[in-house]
């Protein structure tokens, strides 16, 4: 369009006209060369074609800086986008402004009215922000009923209240899925939980369920710089498996078997691994049904050996 432009100037600049353009020729002395019909309805007064900037609707500190941001453009020979505002409506303007080759100091300035994109673009930003504040209510609910799911299961498994390993068993699950939610927060509408904050929490849980000393299994975090942040629905079945193993290793400690925990986390390009090691990984002290089924639902490769190691590579 510009060499187009370039080539139609002086006296033979119809393209703007053919093409409804608001477009003006401005001189370096702020007088305009040519204005097209679309830039006279755009910036005359009553109707007319404006001769200079300031014989222009815009007001005169817009238009002092469209004829000093011309003579920037035609010394520099860069081309720049000016924002002005239309006394009295309150429409807003973008002027893009070209500096036309062998153009006697002048400028080609093509005129937008944005004010309907600058409405949408502010309609969106309020409608993002509705929508996190109602993502973050959401989660804070279901946090809150996992709580009191979990207190109920207490109650229902309180001595004299029926098999009270197997209410611990699933009110622990519940509670190790309330704490992926403790330490989520919003961003643009997604849930995303603190990976680390959250393991920590879950080793906290395990330790206080069997009255441990955060000592007797203690926690080694080795990390990436990188800090990770899946969003809730990986988050929710890592924090099971993390909850199973570490319950598995808290049940050893409590009978005197001394344990220490090797946490991992790694990238791997667009995956994550997740190492846990220091712990018998044996069918009698882990749930391997549980874990495995929740890795499928992950869609992550799992692995474990009777060695103490046990490895997820997932997608976060």
């Amino acid at each position: 369009m510009i060499k187009q432009t370039q080539r139609l100037r002086g006296g033979r600049l119809n393209f703007a006209e053919i093409a409804g353009l608001a477009a003006v020729v401005a001189r370096n002395d702020g007088r305009l060369s040519f204005v097209s019909d679309a830039a006279r309805r755009l910036l005359g007064r009553q109707g007319r074609a404006p001769q200079s900037w300031n014989d222009s609707i815009l007001s005169i500190a817009d238009a002092g800086a469209l004829a000093a941001l011309c003579r920037r453009v035609r010394q520099g020979g860069q081309d720049e986008t000016q924002v002005v505002t239309v006394p009295g409506d309150g429409r807003r303007l973008e002027a893009r402004l070209h500096a036309l080759a062998g153009g006697k100091n002048e400028v080609l300035v093509l005129f937008a009215d944005i004010t309907q994109q600058i409405r949408l673009n502010a309609d969106l930003l309020r409608l993002r922000a509705d929508n996190q504040a109602w993502a973050a209510e959401l989660q804070h609910r279901v946090r809150n009923v996992l709580h009191v799911l979990s207190a109920m299961m207490y109650l229902e498994g309180a001595p004299g209240g029926g098999d009270d390993a197997a209410f611990d068993l699933v009110r622990g699950r519940i509670l190790a899925m309330a704490q992926a939610h403790d330490t989520l927060e919003v961003r643009d509408g997604i849930a995303m939980v603190d990976l680390v904050a959250c393991i920590r929490s879950l080793h906290a849980l395990v330790c206080s369920g069997l009255g441990l000393e955060p000592n007797v299994l203690s926690l080694r975090l080795e990390l990436d710089d990188v800090p990770l942040a899946p969003s809730i629905d990986v988050a929710v079945p890592i924090a099971l498996i993390v909850y199973e193993v570490f319950s598995a290793a808290a049940k050893a400690a409590a009978d005197g078997v001394e344990c220490e925990i090797d946490v991992s986390i790694r990238r791997l390009n667009e995956r994550v691994r997740l190492s846990i090691s220091g712990l018998c990984i044996a069918r009698d002290c882990l749930n391997l049904r549980l874990v495995e089924a929740l890795a499928r639902q992950l869609r992550a490769q799992f692995a474990s050996d009777l060695c103490g190691r046990m490895t997820l590579d997932f997608s976060p």
